[in-house]
């Protein structure tokens, strides 16, 4: 997570930049939109078929925001 938050940062906000600046605002969206489609395509092209997730209902949520130990992580890093 944080490799991609740098990268972002180092690389994706003065790319950005570069191409609103020169090509304009609409030109950058469509880029990212252009880039979210091939990674949407690639990616149901890559997952094997039929793979489910576990479901997660209201109680494992509820369960979640209770636990102490997380409540206490998130205190201490001011979430």
């Amino acid at each position: 997570m944080f490799l991609g938050w740098s990268l972002a940062a180092a690389v994706g906000l003065p790319l950005i930049t570069f191409i609103t600046s020169r090509y304009g605002w609409r030109a950058a969206y469509g880029g990212i939109g252009i880039i979210g489609f091939v990674s949407l395509l690639l990616l149901a092209w890559r997952l094997p078929a039929g793979l489910l997730g576990a479901r997660v209902d209201l109680k494992t949520w509820t369960d979640v925001g209770r636990n102490r130990a997380i409540i206490v992580l998130c205190w201490s890093r001011r979430c």
